[in-house]
């Protein structure tokens, strides 16, 4: 078995967002990362034809945090990096409604307006 060190050239396919086709990009990785995330997706999809997808994924996820840093800072949230999205909660009214509740009440409020 040869055992490969260093960077190597890989081409991957990627998706031109505005044509919606794909095309052919070279890049420089090294080699044991590359052969780590490829395990990784294997682990995941059961085969290694979902690299290309797995690196667009990545690519847009980059893409979209970095509009959402620079927007945050833009409205003065100086983040260096967005939480996670699993450490996000929800927001819960401290005062439960009753939407029935609060749609009888426009409803009455304006027949009294109407009847007068």
């Amino acid at each position: 078995m040869v055992e490969l060190q260093g960077t190597l050239n890989y081409t991957i396919l990627y998706r031109v967002l505005e044509v919606k086709s794909l095309g052919k990009v070279s890049i420089y990785i090294d080699y044991e990362l590359w052969q780590k995330f490829k395990k990784m997706v294997v682990r995941r999809s059961g085969d290694t034809r979902s690299l290309s997808k797995e690196v667009q994924s990545l690519i847009e996820e980059t893409i979209v945090e970095k509009a959402l840093l620079d927007t945050f800072k833009k409205l003065g949230l100086n983040l260096e990096k967005l939480p996670p999205f699993g450490d996000v909660k929800a927001v819960v009214t401290v005062k439960p409604t009753s939407s029935g509740r609060k749609v009888r009440e426009m409803r009455d409020g304006r027949a009294e307006s109407i009847s007068g």
